[in-house]
């Protein structure tokens, strides 16, 4: 699970929605987790890590290597 590690790199001041969006981790997920933490077991282990799915609603954001494509 990613989560600690966004945690971790958000104390050492690197901001939340930087890392999740480098890591491709779902932000409101990550403050969901945040909010109630939970192991790798209970979550699922290794195959539901917090990546992106189709629950997650985004802003719209721009992803790299989109801009100046024409």
């Amino acid at each position: 699970m990613m989560f600690p590690l966004v945690r971790e790199l958000a104390v050492d001041g690197i901001p939340v929605t930087v890392t999740c969006r480098v890591l491709n981790l779902c932000r409101q997920q990550y403050y969901r987790w945040l909010d109630e933490p939970v192991t790798d077991s209970q979550f699922g282990g290794e195959e539901a890590c917090g990546t992106r799915s189709s629950s997650c609603v985004h802003g719209g954001g721009v992803r790299a290597g989109s801009r100046g494509e024409g």
